[in-house]
């Protein structure tokens, strides 16, 4: 069978596999063999790019309405398959094969690194995205609790699809006679496109079935992409809030038009392959440094003392232990390990059999380093408008604006006399993100006749730190 590739090889796969790479995706021979365009997938774009128009006319108003049917609809569909699948031989042996540890594998600093960028793929952490909705919070909102919960269901969704995946290519093995870890060669997110449409033809009236699967599969990439534009406007709207952030469709449509324009090279016949590149270089180191700064900031120049402080302004209690000493020491220090062994443990981009040509990655290295661009720039940018010496300038930089305050108007006043009160050290913030003392818990109001002078309208947040 053709590969794609430099030359022609016999590679065994699934009719369903083959489908999907010479019927749906129309594969050309490799990424400079762009071939023509798919009008009927550059037809489906418009259509996808319309809804996510219409998503975020409203921002969080409307988001939160669609949330409800991309978050549920894909889950009582895997549900269904699942069962489906366990009536037929071969799909507990896909299950056993997916949940046998291989603790040799532990050793395996790739399998760590996959592991980290699937973990960022599935939680979104540095994306922009969660910090986006949890800006729409209430001030007292439980932003821990809701943390922790949407972490675990996410964790455990992803173990539960993993599960239903393999149960459908334990199918396809038995009946196809090809070992499990042959069954799917293309690998990637090929594997669900390809489980899944096999599984559908196991139920009655499988044509019904299918089109329901891509209108849920459809569901969470709107999904995601909706949450990926949002913090863009944003911005936007944040930066000039005089101009643009009062014109939120003319800035939408105008950033939908350069996303769909962006987008058009991916319904070529060559569009697997960039995608692939991108999703392989743009969405993994880039990303992790993110994360490593964005740890650092938190923990090191806003401070988990500040942190701590004013998680116990909106909750009534301090920074937990785990959380305070992960994001000041594990955080940083695993991600930067991660940085650094997938660098040195790098391998080229592949597509089943097909590996990407020498120019094709040093495009993908351009794509890695664009995200990072605006924030170096940016660095820049304001150290040069700043006044003073060089280190005067960093200094000033790494101070909260006096402009950053919480948004609850009682607590206010608590908040500016903590801060004023509040002499920093290194020494001081270094034993707060490991021990929890030494950081703002002394001055928080134990009394009324506390020099804080805390006005009767925070007697009620003056009660909850005494209990």
């Amino acid at each position: 069978m053709f590969n794609g590739g430099n030359d022609t090889l016999h590679v065994p796969m699934s009719s369903v596999e083959e489908f999907w790479n010479y019927k749906i995706l129309e594969i050309s021979s490799g990424i400079d063999d762009i071939g023509r365009l798919n009008w009927k997938y550059l037809l489906y774009k418009v259509a996808c790019q319309v809804i996510i128009w219409l998503a975020l006319i409203k921002s969080i108003q409307s988001i939160g309405k669609i949330m409800y049917v991309t978050a549920i609809a894909p889950v009582v569909l895997s549900v269904i398959i699942w069962i489906r699948a366990l009536t037929f031989p071969g799909a507990t042996s896909g299950m056993a094969y997916f949940i046998t540890p291989d603790f040799n594998q532990l050793a395996n600093l790739e399998v760590w690194i996959e592991a980290a960028f699937m973990a960022f793929y599935t939680l979104g952490p540095a994306w922009g995205g969660l910090a986006m909705y949890g800006s729409h919070n209430k001030f007292s909102a439980n932003c821990f609790r809701d943390a922790v919960f949407s972490t675990v269901m996410a964790v455990c969704y992803g173990l539960f699809n993993g599960l239903v995946i393999f149960s459908v290519i334990g199918v396809l093995s038995y009946e196809s006679g090809v070992p499990l870890d042959k069954v799917v060669t293309s690998g990637g997110f090929s594997l669900g496109f390809v489980a899944y449409p096999q599984a559908i033809t196991f139920f009655p009236l499988p044509q019904i079935w299918a089109v329901l699967f891509f209108i849920v599969l459809l569901l969470p990439g709107l999904d995601s992409q909706t949450i990926m534009m949002e913090p863009v406007l944003c911005v936007f709207e944040e930066i000039f809030p005089k101009t643009i952030g009062k014109k939120r469709i003319p800035l939408l449509t105008v950033v939908t038009v350069i996303t769909f324009i962006f987008g058009i090279p991916l319904v070529s016949q060559a569009g697997v392959y960039m995608f692939q590149l991108v999703d392989w270089y743009a969405a993994t180191w880039s990303i992790l440094l993110i994360a490593v700064a964005e740890s650092i900031v938190f923990a090191w120049i806003y401070g988990g003392d500040r942190l701590s402080r004013d998680f116990k302004l909106m909750l009534g209690r301090p920074l937990p232990a785990f959380v305070r000493v992960s994001s000041a020491f594990i955080t940083p220090a695993v991600l930067t390990g991660l940085v650094v062994t997938s660098i040195f443990k790098y391998k080229p981009p592949t597509y089943g059999t097909y590996v990407y040509p020498d120019y094709a990655r040093s495009i993908g290295w351009c794509f890695a380093i664009i995200p990072l661009l605006p924030i170096v720039l940016t660095i820049a940018w304001m150290v040069r408008n700043n006044k003073g010496s060089l280190k005067e300038r960093f200094v000033s930089l790494m101070k909260p604006s006096v402009e950053w305050e919480p948004a609850e108007d009682t607590v206010k006043h608590v908040y500016r006399n903590l801060e004023q009160s509040y002499q920093r050290s290194v020494k001081r913030l270094a034993m707060f993100n490991l021990t929890g003392r030494g950081g703002f818990d002394k001055l928080f109001p134990e009394s009324e006749g506390d020099k804080l002078e805390i006005k009767p309208i925070n007697r009620n947040i003056h009660a909850e730190f005494n209990a």
